[in-house]
């Protein structure tokens, strides 16, 4: 899934005009999608190409309201990247007690944090 979801995300940039317009395209695209694990690797890479902060509510309310581990942890990962630990701290501290490659991920950006 996270393969297939990159490729999608790697060929838009072939059909917007700048970065604005494809992450208000990736925006628009996580706005239809029905399923919000799809949806944070769709708002995380629109705040990647510009930073705007309704990219980064959208993600805060999926691991605000998100009772789906998965994305739980991807929307922790995506709002640490963020730098934004104050609600996702105790979180990530789990991630690391259950390990695995998303654990070492949330290791590595709570000594940023620290």
């Amino acid at each position: 899934m996270k393969k297939l979801l990159l490729l999608a995300v790697l060929a838009l940039p072939a059909i917007a005009d700048d970065a604005s317009d494809l992450s208000d395209r990736l925006k628009k695209l996580a706005a239809e999608n029905e399923d919000d694990y799809v949806k944070v690797f769709l708002y995380r890479a629109a705040y990647t190409l510009t930073e705007t902060i309704d990219s980064r509510r959208a993600i805060r309310d999926l691991f605000e309201k998100s009772v789906r581990v998965e994305v739980k942890d991807e929307a922790a990962l995506a709002l640490a990247q963020m730098e934004v630990f104050q609600i996702t701290k105790g979180h990530l501290q789990e991630m690391v007690e259950r390990g695995g490659e998303n654990g070492r991920l949330a290791r590595t950006y709570l000594k940023i944090n620290d």
